[in-house]
């Protein structure tokens, strides 16, 4: 195995984790660079200065994982919060709570031209659009299709207006 190609591969955005698998815990981080925020909380544990104080207790017994690489920046929370529920599905307690857990609801908006947006917003009221749809009864599809339950992925509609939305927006950036 190449060992700058592995580095190089651990700079991206993703998800990694360290675990206690004698005590069935689990710390879970989302980083835009895996290898930067793992280096840094080994070097927390190692110098007694990470603010989880139960990690440093356990440090001989702990292990860390990289769980996914993502390519998009918008679904790392997503991505987190499915790690967190495959962990506690699995009898693992987290070694810290997380605030910072995304929870999106799909709404529906109606914009001037009568036109359909399916957006995502979370608590922060942060807004992200998903589907554009002319009639009500396929936006509502739509999240029923894919946005009924708990989600890990953000989808977005591959009809034309979604793209001609999103096309338009480029070229305006």
């Amino acid at each position: 195995m190449n060992l700058y190609r592995t580095l190089n591969d651990l700079s991206k955005p993703g998800i990694w984790a360290i675990v206690n698998e004698r005590d069935r815990l689990v710390y879970l981080s989302q980083s835009n660079n895996v290898l930067s925020s793992m280096s840094r909380n080994i070097d927390m544990i190692h110098n007694k200065s990470h603010s989880c104080r139960k990690l440093l207790r356990d440090k001989s017994l702990l292990s860390f994982v990289v769980l996914e690489e993502l390519t998009t920046e918008s679904n790392r929370k997503l991505r987190l919060n499915y790690w967190i529920d495959y962990y506690r599905n699995k009898g693992y307690t987290l070694y810290r709570k997380h605030n910072g857990e995304a929870t999106y609801t799909p709404k529906l908006f109606v914009t001037k031209d009568y036109k359909i947006h399916v957006t995502l917003v979370n608590k922060r009221n942060d807004k992200l659009i998903v589907g554009v749809f002319d009639k009500m009864d396929d936006a509502t599809q739509f999240i029923t299709t894919y946005y009924y339950n708990t989600f890990y992925t953000i989808t977005y509609s591959d009809n034309i207006l979604t793209k001609e939305y999103y096309n338009r927006k480029k070229a305006v950036v």
